[in-house]
């Protein structure tokens, strides 16, 4: 950035007045300077070129010359030649074979140069070359392109991928930020509402996720008609979020937060921790977490084994998990121990 306004500044006439006055630096102010210079140097290159480096702003930092190509209808031979113009006037470097932006600063005021209502058509374009088999088509850049392109549909689709995709890889944060960006697009049906929060309820293991997705959750919670099975399951990937979230805020001596997040988990009947219940260590009979996750793989029709597999614990434990949750809930079998747990009717 300091480059490109020492640049312009030394070119223009304005450099006379520095001997007599060089207070005048600081009458720069560098955003709007940044700008500027930009917008000059895009106004010398022709209206094809102009076309294509706006194409290449809605694409990012670093251009793909035959995505540009599919995106703006122009053969090889125009794409290189507009690329090359941006080059010359600075806009534009090579690094590692490819045309890239300077800097992110000079891609995004060529963005925010474009119409918005072109910007949402280059968007589109750009998801639907993608789509063809064109650059690289990541769940990730097909859900940024639909959204961008204001396409909800095809972006919650896409966002839910990219979510998935982020799971795959460890990365719950990310994928819970999929989800909410999905969970607010415009008309998304209540069935794939309830199927995005409960992936979120999964998810959303950072404290910026607890603090989107709680109300989120208790919003279905609370005005959804939902299938009691659904509900159970919802209830239960809460209950998880809110005693994660409650530590979270516990270990950060958040004392409304941790108020705000006793007073849900009292709503909706989910056991308050040792020491943000109150009285004595001792679980007495609340379930200790470990009992709750066996109870609750339990109450979904997982079989022991298929549950130690799944926790890495020894058949014997869970075994014993069962025997302790089943005892103090007042519960007399599995099914007994679903209704309570999950809300599934006998």
């Amino acid at each position: 950035m300091v480059e490109e306004v020492l640049r312009t500044f030394m070119e223009g006439s304005a450099t006379r007045a520095i001997p007599a006055r060089p207070e005048a630096l600081d009458d720069l102010a560098v955003p709007a300077v940044l700008r500027e210079v930009v917008v000059q140097r895009l106004l010398t290159l022709d209206d094809d070129a102009r076309e294509v480096l706006n194409a290449a702003a809605v694409l990012g930092l670093v251009t793909d010359d035959r995505l540009l190509a599919k995106v703006t209808e122009r053969d090889a031979g125009e794409i290189a030649r507009s690329l090359a113009g941006a080059q010359a006037v600075g806009l534009l470097h090579e690094e590692r074979g490819h045309s890239c932006f300077r800097h992110a600063l000079a891609q995004q005021v060529v963005y925010e140069s474009v119409p918005a209502a072109e910007r949402r058509w280059l968007h589109l374009r750009t998801a639907r070359a993608l789509e063809s088999g064109v650059g690289t088509p990541r769940a990730a850049k097909l859900a940024h392109h639909y959204r961008l392109a204001g396409r909800h549909q095809e972006f919650v689709v896409h966002a839910e991928a990219a979510a998935e995709a982020a799971l795959a890889h460890g990365n719950d944060a990310t994928a819970a930020r999929f989800l909410l960006e999905a969970l607010g697009a415009e008309g998304v049906p209540q069935t794939d509402r309830v199927r995005l929060a409960l992936k979120l309820g999964r998810a959303a293991v950072d404290g910026l996720a607890h603090a989107e997705a709680l109300p989120i959750v208790d919003g279905l919670l609370v005005t959804e008609q939902l299938p009691a099975a659904v509900r159970g399951e919802l209830r239960f990937a809460h209950g998880l979020d809110l005693e994660a979230a409650l530590r979270l805020y516990g270990a950060m001596a958040a004392s409304r937060d941790i108020a705000r997040i006793c007073r849900s988990m009292r709503q909706f009947g989910v056991p308050i921790p040792y020491p943000w219940r109150g009285g004595r260590r001792s679980l007495g009979q609340t379930l200790s977490p470990k009992e709750h996750r066996v109870a609750a793989l339990a109450a979904a029709g997982k079989t022991n084994q298929e549950i130690a597999t799944e926790l890495f614990l020894s058949r014997r434990t869970v075994e014993s998990h069962v025997s302790s949750a089943l005892r103090k809930l007042g519960c007399g079998s599995r099914k007994d121990l679903a209704a309570m747990l999950l809300g599934v009717d006998e």
